[in-house]
């Protein structure tokens, strides 16, 4: 019950109401969400393909000093706006 009071105040909350009121800022959380998606995996993917033996020679150091942290933003990107996106539902 304690999760069903939560998702009840978090949908009553203001934050709530001016997604489902506004005309441009839901669809531009689920733009914001959409893009974090493609960062984070936009990230991962060519990483993960390098240490799988694509690409070998490009050095690994460089590419993940590069990739890790447009990852760790597409993820928090992703869960800000999901969470945005969960509020309004």
């Amino acid at each position: 019950m304690p999760l069903e009071a939560l998702a009840t105040a978090l949908q009553a909350s203001g934050l709530s109401a001016l997604l489902r009121s506004s005309i441009w800022l839901y669809p531009l959380v689920n733009t914001g969400h959409v893009v974090g998606i493609a960062l984070l995996f936009g990230a991962i993917v060519p990483l993960d393909l390098r240490l799988a033996g694509c690409f070998r020679s490009t050095p690994v150091k460089p590419l993940a000093d590069t990739l890790i942290p447009v990852a760790v933003v597409g993820l928090m990107l992703a869960l800000f706006t999901g969470a945005l996106l969960f509020a309004t539902r």
